[in-house]
């Protein structure tokens, strides 16, 4: 056998090669003979159907390259939009857990914090959107009970407008934030 061949026909090839050593084994029982024969006729007939030379596989070498290749392109050309499903939606599945911020943001509900960096409060706020009448200096932090379950007043306005980025915090799985709205709306 050569070792350019491709491995669907090569285990063919190789079932092929036991079946005939059972059918002239002396030792197998005559039912076991026939099965083996049987099986020989029908792996042949596939064999055959797959474009397998039924001759020496040295003697063919350029046509059993090309069957080679054209069942391996087939394959990639199947299973790369398989695979690339399968990555993306694995992908868009990592978080590390989730964060819920309401009030005065243009998208309230929960977000999604990224296994792949920090995820601080301003990062969030961007994310969701102050409204016209958000009051940016008193954003209200809820750190979830295993951050330490206290609550903090921070000036985002600082953080975004100024870059103050010594008053953004990281966020946790489970904080909540809200965002209240100004008492008086010039």
């Amino acid at each position: 056998m050569s070792s350019n061949e491709p491995g669907p026909l090569a285990a063919l090839r190789r079932k092929l090669k036991a079946l005939t050593a059972v059918a002239r084994d002396p030792h197998a029982t005559p039912a076991e003979r026939a099965n083996a024969t049987s099986l020989q006729h029908r792996v042949r007939q596939r064999l055959d159907d797959a474009g397998a030379p039924a001759g020496d596989w040295t003697d063919n070498a350029f046509r059993l390259g090309r069957v080679a290749k054209e069942i391996k392109k087939s394959l990639e050309k199947d299973l790369y939009k398989q695979a690339t499903v399968i990555v993306t939606v694995d992908l868009l599945s990592k978080s590390r857990g989730k964060v819920y911020i309401y009030g005065y943001v243009r998208v309230t509900g929960f977000q999604e914090i990224p296994t792949d960096e920090v995820f601080t409060l301003s990062k969030a706020i961007m994310r969701a959107g102050f409204t016209d009448f958000a009051d940016k200096k008193k954003v209200k932090v809820r750190k979830s009970e295993a951050a330490g379950g206290q609550n903090l007043i921070i000036d985002v306005g600082a953080i975004i407008e100024k870059g103050k980025q010594d008053k953004d915090i990281k966020l946790e799985p489970g904080d909540m934030i809200y965002v209240p709205g100004k008492l008086l709306n010039f």
